[in-house]
């Protein structure tokens, strides 16, 4: 495996982890439906935000 994709397959880890943290240590105040909705959009942007910094540096190389 190359170096993105084994960067890319670790930071898909690290925004499950982020995901499921979030879900498992919600506020009991929260709803399920808005816990999950937060979990994603904590995920989806960890995912994005990282990938993106990953991509910016491997071009310059």
């Amino acid at each position: 495996m190359n170096f993105i994709a084994t960067m890319l397959l670790y930071i898909v880890v690290g925004s499950v982890i982020l995901m499921a943290g979030t879900l498992v240590f919600r506020d009991p105040d929260k709803t399920m439906r808005s816990a999950i909705r937060e979990s994603l959009i904590w995920g989806l942007s960890f995912f994005v935000m990282l990938s993106a910094q990953v991509v910016a540096i491997a071009a310059m190389h």
